[in-house]
């Protein structure tokens, strides 16, 4: 399942940063994998075993948040791809 969730999986950063100088990255998910789960941690500590190596990880992206994460959905309005 992982593999088909990252197929539709792309991570944009913003060109510029932010006025507070932090960095904006932007995850643009489609086609979504019906009842999926995307959550990050839970896809890293299903990839890394070793507690040791989900500590580190959990430490480094907690780390990594300077405000809470949050969800944009909607329908597309244009795809200028076709």
């Amino acid at each position: 399942e992982a593999k088909r969730q990252l197929a539709g999986w792309k991570v944009m950063k913003n060109a510029a940063a932010q006025p507070d100088g932090s960095l904006l990255y932007i995850h643009v998910i489609s086609p979504v994998v019906p009842d999926a789960d995307y959550s990050i941690l839970n896809i890293v500590y299903d990839a890394f075993k070793d507690p040791a190596e989900q500590k580190a990880f959990y430490d480094s992206y907690r780390g990594a948040l300077k405000a809470p994460l949050f969800v944009i959905q909607g329908p597309m309005t244009s795809d200028f791809s076709k």
